[in-house]
């Protein structure tokens, strides 16, 4: 919350506008709908499966489009490139939360993200011994921006929180691998079992998005 946090006030201010996918983490709608009741912050919600959408809502007030690659906790699969296509013609940077997918499923930035969020807490330390947060940035203007913010906010990882990530990350590669198989084996079987009304699973036909993950997450859409 404090990469998402830092990113939001660092870019957004008074009588500003941002588009924002409607499924998010909630702690993103929190600080969303705080920034629109005390900053005056107004927020339109899209699907994040439709560039028209983007379109039609951009505006000359328009600051930033905020998705996530796989939303928390729906598993919608956010269209990033063609959606970032939309708002970088007019200009308006992209931030992703990319936590569920991690590095090794999608890389925003390769997509047209100016911006990736990762909760370091999950996938990236993996060993439930960590609270963090991390923001990506392709442009040094938007970081010098967002840090000045995060360091305001004493959003800061300790140095052994920092060394515990670096340390996961060394495994990150093999654990994903095993976590997207068994997910996936999990949700093929909960889908045809007939106790269970829905699974909601990228991976399975039945999903919504899965034309969207397959090609955004290729051999990663199990995740």
């Amino acid at each position: 919350m404090g990469a998402i946090t830092a990113v939001l006030t660092g870019l957004l201010g008074s009588g500003d506008h941002v588009i924002a996918q409607t499924c998010l983490y909630g702690g993103t709608y929190a600080v969303l709908a705080d920034l629109a009741a005390r900053w005056g912050v107004d927020v339109t919600y899209v699907s994040g499966t439709d560039p028209e959408e983007v379109r039609a809502a951009l505006r000359p007030e328009t600051r930033l489009l905020y998705l996530e690659t796989l939303a928390n906790p729906t598993t919608r699969v956010a269209d990033i490139p063609a959606l970032a296509a939309v708002a970088a013609g007019a200009g308006v940077p992209v931030a992703v939360d990319n936590t569920f997918a991690s590095p090794l499923l999608c890389r925003p930035l390769d997509h047209g993200a100016d911006i990736v969020v990762h909760s370091a807490t999950k996938y990236l330390a993996g060993h439930a011994d960590v609270l963090g947060g991390i923001a990506v940035f392709k442009d040094a203007e938007l970081y010098g921006r967002v840090r000045r913010h995060a360091v305001e906010q004493g959003a800061a990882t300790d140095p052994f929180a920092a060394w515990l990530t670096l340390r996961g990350m060394q495994t990150l590669s093999l654990r994903m691998e095993r976590q997207c198989a068994s997910a996936a084996e999990l949700a093929a079987r909960l889908e045809a079992h007939p106790a269970v009304e829905a699974v909601r699973h990228p991976a399975l036909a039945s999903h919504p998005d899965r034309e969207i993950a397959a090609r955004l997450l290729p051999g990663g859409e199990a995740a």
